[in-house]
């Protein structure tokens, strides 16, 4: 890969985790059985060689609402796991 796009990788890593821990939030896009949305990832395999499911999670709700296929209906969870609104 070329160092500018591992260096942007990088970047943007970074960025996610300072957001997730100073919002102390993530957001994930669920269907209706509330499955999560996920893509075979292109860096890590299983023992067999075949590509591991990572789950896509987001920082904030705006990056989450950009993938949705589908309109929300929109339900949270407090970082305490109490019950949302």
């Amino acid at each position: 890969m070329a160092l500018h796009l591992t260096a942007d990788l990088a970047a943007n890593y970074q960025r996610f985790i300072d957001r997730v821990r100073a919002t102390r939030e993530v957001w994930v896009l669920l269907s209706p059985d509330l499955r999560g949305a996920w893509v075979h990832s292109n860096d890590y395999v299983t023992e067999d060689d075949e590509p591991v499911c990572v789950h896509l999670v987001y920082s904030t709700a705006a990056y989450a609402r950009r993938h949705a296929t589908r309109p929300s209906t929109r339900r949270t969870t407090p970082p305490d796991g109490s019950a949302g609104g």
